[in-house]
């Protein structure tokens, strides 16, 4: 079963026992919700129903059961419950370029994952303060995006959040910050955006 939190963050965890959120909203025969979460807007839509189910509610897309998280109960998703809930959608497409899904970013959280992932952190360590550089090039970059916030009214967070982690990207990865319009940031941007149509 899909478990989506709202302020853009979104992951996939399946299990086998039955959802008891509340939910869904009506939808369509076989396609369930999805017409109504296809807008560019699917955020307000999102808030309407959290008034409406409250902070845990699920939705149908197509025939799988989506769970959307909002408010505290994130922060039990995300830490308290983080292992439980940090699996990875499995695809027929990601599972060829996956490698069978034993690539790090597709794989569940087994015990083979978080041994790749003590070996990729061991990895940055050998850099010295290459972890510190990392976290001081996010907290600038985080900071950026929080202004934006501050400066405006109530907006789609989406475009801002993706800029904001490209940007971090690009810094880690090139050693140069670029701005949002630039043609490489943009080609990034679509790349993303393209990704899980190809792959998902």
């Amino acid at each position: 079963m899909p478990v989506t939190l709202e302020k853009g963050v979104f992951f996939t965890r399946y299990i086998r026992k039955k959802c008891t959120a509340p939910g869904p909203p009506r939808g369509l025969p076989i396609l369930g919700n999805l017409i109504q979460v296809f807008d560019k807007q699917v955020f307000l839509k999102l808030c309407d129903w959290q008034k409406e189910f409250g902070d845990v509610y699920k939705l149908n897309l197509f025939t799988e059961e989506v769970v959307v998280v909002n408010g505290d109960a994130i922060y039990d998703v995300l830490v308290t419950s983080g292992d439980d809930y940090g699996g990875r959608v499995q695809g027929a497409r990601t599972k060829i370029y996956s490698n069978g899904f034993k690539a790090i970013a597709a794989r569940q959280p087994d015990k083979e994952w978080k041994a790749m992932r003590k070996i990729t952190q061991k990895c940055l360590k050998q850099y010295g303060e290459g972890v510190a550089n990392i976290e001081r090039i996010s907290m600038e970059e985080i900071r950026e995006c929080l202004d934006k916030f501050d400066r405006t009214e109530a907006f789609d967070p989406y475009d801002a959040i993706n800029d904001m982690v490209i940007g971090i990207i690009i810094i880690v990865s090139m050693g140069v910050k670029l701005s949002a319009d630039d043609s490489l940031h943009q080609k990034i941007k679509r790349v993303e955006k393209l990704t899980p149509f190809a792959f998902g």
